[in-house]
């Protein structure tokens, strides 16, 4: 299922930074869990691969998620995220 990003005023790629943040503070995906593939959510969000990895740079940046080389993009654990700290 091909979501559609919609926002001329907005850049594609932080505008589905912004749904998989969503996304993860709705708890879709547990603390810790691997997020789907970048090839996968190019596919479910029709995007090329590089507005994926700029929306999940974004999420990096904000202390959302991690990337292991090799593995992929996982959840933060509180104990580990910079972002609950600030809150």
């Amino acid at each position: 299922m091909a979501v559609q990003l919609k926002g001329p005023s907005m850049y594609k790629y932080i505008e589905l930074a912004g749904q998989l943040e969503k996304i993860i503070e709705n708890g879709a995906y547990s603390q810790g869990a691997k997020l789907p593939s970048i090839r996968s959510i190019c596919k479910d969000y029709n995007a090329h691969k590089s507005t994926v990895i700029k929306a999940l740079e974004i999420l990096v940046d904000k202390n959302l998620i991690y990337v292991v080389p090799q593995s992929g993009y996982y959840v933060l654990t509180r104990q580990n995220s910079l972002y609950d700290e600030r809150n």
